[in-house]
């Protein structure tokens, strides 16, 4: 028996209609298929520059701080050589003020003078009085030429000292402009030519038969790290550096010389074995001294200050005259006062000062250098760049303005990887086999229905969207942490600096503006429409 033609017709249309729509639905399971595989990919391409990127402001930072400490222990280095400058000075100093010492001690014997005049009724004073003063002038006079010993050994080991340390301060000058200044400008370079990025993306596509589709717009890193409004500020406004440095001098010698136990001891024996005839008693005592930064001498008490190094001491000098003879006293005493100041600005200009009080030949002892070149160890501009040796040298800081605002996660660095997959490119290309596009004609009237799966642009219905670009965004955090410090803030003076990634709601704005940047503001859109309905740790 046979069917009939028109039902054998029915039943071939039947089977194509049905073998059409076997072959959309594989095409559309396999262009769905690759479309989610693609996202997984381009989703691990943002997370690896993310991460690169973070772990590379890591690693900057990182090196920063470790030129930080290197400049910190120079600093304290020039501290402890400041003061003992400033020590030495304090001796001679001391010296000078054995001399005022012995002037008082002088004092009794001089009003006993007059009993040497006929008919003085104290005649029997005179010899004694006239022995003590000539004793007395012979001990200043040894005391004189103790100081001149030291003048002429402290010129001796004064200048070679002073290349020295003026090569060091070049070298930390150096440090800043070839290491902190150099790294961090080549760094920002690389961030904003998406150097990392670029090398990553270019990987991830070799092999592709659509080259280039794959691009990276990762330049929001930049905002977070550019100087002076990210991360990093200059040195000229912040003073962090400087209170680390005063914090790390550490030996009481240069930190608080009264509370070091030989200090006034050491001076008290130099000058009694080398200066003094027994049995008469010299005595150093109350002596205060410290080296610092500050805008004027304080003893780092406060208002520190990278504008001057300081380092000054202050005390008395005490000298007890034994060699009386009767009926005259047989001692007398006297304390003078002692002090010495170092002080060496950042500039050009007359304002240092290397001066002890009292000086054993004159009222001030000052050294013999210029005025400009007066113990900053150097001329300040022989380089041409940066500071005088003897102050601190230019640094690169962590922005202290950022530490108050914890919605920015105190300014640690974050950076938005959004890597896109350009599927027009791949259309124009030739695509993938299973992208297809055709329209049904079932009326010869009509235009017919489109189909489309390539997924490049959405239909009428819903506006024509424009969405051929596949986006991936990750999120990359540069953050400091010191194990077993969780309160310490970060900073660019130790080498703590980690990298991890991160979801997006440490900081919304930023995101919205890097898919924004991207030309997808229809994913920014519901990005913010899925923050609104309550969503989080997207993407």
């Amino acid at each position: 028996m046979k069917l009939p033609r028109l039902t054998r017709g029915q039943t071939l249309v039947l089977f194509t209609l049905t073998l059409l729509l076997m072959t959309l639905l594989v095409c559309l399971t396999l262009s769905l298929g690759s479309k989610v595989k693609e996202k997984m990919e381009t989703q691990a391409v943002a997370d690896a520059v993310a991460y690169s990127q973070a772990a590379q402001t890591a690693r900057v930072f990182n090196e920063m701080a470790l030129m930080s400490r290197a400049q910190i222990g120079h600093m304290v280095s020039q501290a402890a050589v400041n003061s003992l400058i400033n020590w030495s000075s304090y001796y001679r100093s001391q010296i000078g003020a054995a001399i005022g010492a012995y002037e008082i001690a002088s004092a009794p014997y001089w009003a006993l003078v007059p009993c040497c005049f006929p008919y003085s009724g104290c005649s029997q004073f005179c010899g004694c009085a006239l022995g003590a003063i000539a004793t007395i002038g012979q001990s200043v006079s040894r005391l004189i030429a103790y100081d001149q010993m030291l003048s002429a050994q402290w010129e001796a080991l004064e200048a070679p000292a002073a290349r020295r340390a003026m090569l060091l301060g070049r070298a930390a000058q150096l440090m800043f402009l070839a290491g902190q200044t150099a790294e961090y400008t080549r760094f920002m370079l690389e961030m904003q030519s998406e150097r990392v990025a670029d090398r990553i993306v270019q990987d991830a596509q070799r092999g592709s038969p659509f080259a280039g589709e794959i691009r990276s717009n990762s330049n929001t890193a930049i905002n977070e790290i550019y100087l002076g409004v990210g991360a990093v500020i200059p040195d000229i406004f912040s003073q962090h550096h400087v209170f680390a440095a005063i914090g790390s001098r550490g030996h009481s010698f240069v930190t608080e010389r009264n509370l070091y136990p030989t200090a006034d001891l050491a001076i008290t024996t130099g000058i009694q074995t080398r200066g003094i005839t027994p049995p008469d008693v010299f005595q150093s005592i109350g002596g205060f001294g410290a080296g610092y930064w500050s805008a004027f001498p304080d003893h780092a008490s406060f208002g520190s200050s990278d504008v001057a190094a300081i380092a000054d001491d202050h005390g008395f000098a005490s000298v007890m005259f034994n060699r009386g003879r009767p009926p005259c006293p047989t001692t007398s005493g006297g304390v003078m006062v002692s002090a010495s100041l170092l002080y060496a600005t950042d500039n050009m200009e007359a304002s240092d000062v290397h001066a002890w009080l009292p000086s054993a030949t004159s009222g001030l002892g000052r050294d013999m250098e210029p005025a400009q070149t007066r113990h900053d160890m150097g001329r300040c501009t022989r380089l041409g760049i940066g500071r005088c040796p003897s102050v601190w040298p230019m640094f690169m800081d962590y922005n202290g303005l950022h530490l108050m605002d914890s919605g920015d996660i105190w300014g640690q660095p974050k950076n938005y990887a959004v890597i896109q997959r350009d599927y027009a490119q791949r259309s124009a290309a030739g695509g993938d086999p299973w992208d297809l596009l055709f329209r049904f004609r079932f009326n010869p009237s009509s235009n017919g229905t489109q189909f489309d799966n390539r997924g490049i642009q959405l239909g009428p219905k819903f506006g024509g969207m424009d969405i051929s670009q596949q986006t991936s965004v990750s999120t990359g955090v540069t953050y400091y942490h010191r194990r077993d410090h969780w309160r310490e803030p970060p900073n660019l003076l130790n080498p703590y600096w980690r990298a991890t990634l991160a979801t997006d709601d440490v900081d919304g704005e930023d995101m919205t503006d890097a898919l924004n940047d991207s030309s997808v503001g229809w994913a920014a859109d519901a990005y913010n429409a899925l923050k609104a309905q309550g969503y989080r740790g997207l993407p």
